[in-house]
């Protein structure tokens, strides 16, 4: 009877160390904004402590931030209940403008689950990162580039493009955008830049709104701030027909075009000579109606024109090309006249005109 008493004595008491052996711990904060801090100033540092609340040693197993800019530090000796331990954490703002919001992982003995601790603030660039990283001037905005470049776009699809911002001055800016065309939407994120802040300038391109085929140039204004000069935004898309889906029949009974002549020699010219006229002819040799999506040339001194958009199987079109001597810079002229078809074989024709020009 004595043994069993005291085994059921030596059980109750290791019970109760058991439950009385607690690990906890309490945070003191778990969130700092640096507010705003200057890039030449060098790294932000801030503490985290949180205090040992159970009746067990405690110790910080691993800390890992969200990206290699924040640095965490701390010390791996036990805790012991009652006492605070701290957490030190650096951001590196070099090379970073802008806001900024990073985390950082905390696992400790205490529990399974991590903590997650924040650091915030605002990165004010140095004149040096500003001018490397957005070089285009735009009042109170510095721009990454001053090109929208779309590329290829497939007619009847959409495409996105994204054009980066920076707020150099003390104020709040609200851009807005003009001289956009109906196949353009342009959306700021955010609407209202804060001092010291980036933004992004999202272009959607609708190729289904756009009248012309291949090359699309077009010079869209972005208003800084109120009362602040525009500032002109190239944008270029190549508007493609899309021929992939066509079957082997459908391209055996499409439309085939033959351009001729090729290339337009006229030798040498003189200024003064009255305007040129040329013609260019468009044969279809298909099995079905070609249809001209677009007949152009790239000169601003070369004028273009077509007697007919569609051209039946065996039928052809005559282009038009008229020089004006007087209006060529330069001492020679090398024009390129393009032509657009439905022909997926051949899609797109180039015609070259060239002559040297004497005064």
């Amino acid at each position: 009877m004595s043994l069993l008493r005291t085994t059921l004595t030596s059980i109750a008491l290791l019970a109760a160390m058991f439950i009385t052996a607690q690990s906890e711990i309490t945070w003191l904060e778990t969130a700092h904004d640096f507010g705003v801090i200057n890039e030449n100033d060098g790294d932000a540092t801030c503490e985290f402590r949180f205090v040992n609340t159970g009746t067990d040693s405690v110790t910080i197993v691993r800390a890992r931030a969200s990206c290699g800019c924040t640095t965490p530090k701390y010390s791996q000796s036990p805790i012991a209940p009652g006492d605070t331990t701290i957490i030190s954490v650096s951001y590196d703002p070099v090379g970073r403008p802008g806001r900024f919001k990073k985390s950082i992982y905390i696992n400790t003995s205490a529990s399974d689950e991590r903590e997650t601790l924040q650091v915030s603030g605002v990165v004010i660039a140095a004149e040096q990162t500003v001018k490397v990283r957005y070089p285009i001037e735009a009042g109170p905005l510095r721009l990454r580039r001053s090109l929208i470049a779309l590329g290829e776009v497939d007619k009847g699809k959409s495409k996105t493009e994204f054009l980066d911002a920076y707020n150099v001055s003390r104020d709040t800016v609200y851009p807005k955008w003009i001289n956009v065309p109906d196949y353009y939407t342009v959306l700021s994120a955010p609407k209202a830049i804060p001092p010291g802040e980036q933004a992004t300038f999202t272009f959607y391109f609708n190729s289904v709104k756009c009248p012309t085929w291949d090359r699309v140039a077009d010079t869209l204004s972005l208003v800084p701030a109120e009362g602040i000069t525009p500032i002109d935004i190239l944008s270029v898309a190549t508007i493609e027909e899309n021929f992939k889906r066509l079957t082997p029949g459908e391209r055996m009974n499409a439309p085939a075009i033959a351009v001729s002549p090729q290339r337009i020699d006229l030798g040498i010219i003189n200024r003064s000579d009255d305007i040129i006229t040329k013609e260019i002819t468009i044969e279809n040799f298909g099995k079905r109606t070609l249809e001209l999506r677009r007949v152009y040339a790239y000169n601003a001194n070369v004028d273009v024109s077509v007697n007919k958009e569609n051209i039946k199987k065996g039928k052809t079109a005559k282009v038009t090309v008229k020089i004006d001597p007087s209006k060529i810079e330069g001492e020679y002229l090398n024009a390129h006249i393009i032509i657009i078809g439905n022909d997926p074989e051949r899609p797109k024709t180039t015609v070259r005109i060239t002559a040297e020009i004497k005064d």
